[in-house]
């Protein structure tokens, strides 16, 4: 568990909540239900993960 703690902090990845949308957005704190469905809404306009 630790091995995978480190690798996210590496990440830059450091607070909660944090959303990784479609492999290419992320989305880090508590945000409104606008910004996190606007994250949504663009992380879908860009493509299948690559």
């Amino acid at each position: 568990m630790q091995r995978i703690a480190d690798g996210i902090r590496r990440q830059g990845i450091n607070g909660v909540p944090f959303f990784i949308l479609n492999c290419k957005l992320a989305v880090s704190g508590a945000q409104t239900t606008a910004v996190l469905g606007a994250a949504i809404l663009q992380s879908l306009e860009t493509g299948k993960p690559s």
